[in-house]
């Protein structure tokens, strides 16, 4: 299996503040990778292992996540395509 893609996510928090991490796909198959995002998105916490520790995000505190590049499959709710204009 060759290199795992390297994925870019962005936290904006209620507060303002913003967060950035940098980390290997996690899972490369596309249809464990839709049902990875549902968990999560179910979830009340955002679990990121840091080099040394486990951070836990309330998702009350968030006001948005972006995630670059994005599955190839995407959840059904997803709008495919579109462009912020």
């Amino acid at each position: 299996m060759g290199e795992k893609t390297i994925v870019r996510m962005t936290v904006k928090f209620i507060n303002g503040d913003v967060e950035h991490y940098q980390f290997k796909r996690q899972v490369e198959d596309e249809l464990q990778i839709v049902k990875k995002l549902q968990d999560a998105l179910e979830a009340k916490f955002l679990m990121i292992e840091l080099e040394n520790k486990l951070q836990a995000i309330p998702f009350s505190n968030v006001l948005s996540i972006e995630v670059s590049p994005p599955p190839v499959k995407l959840p059904a709710n997803c709008i495919a395509g579109a462009k912020l204009v």
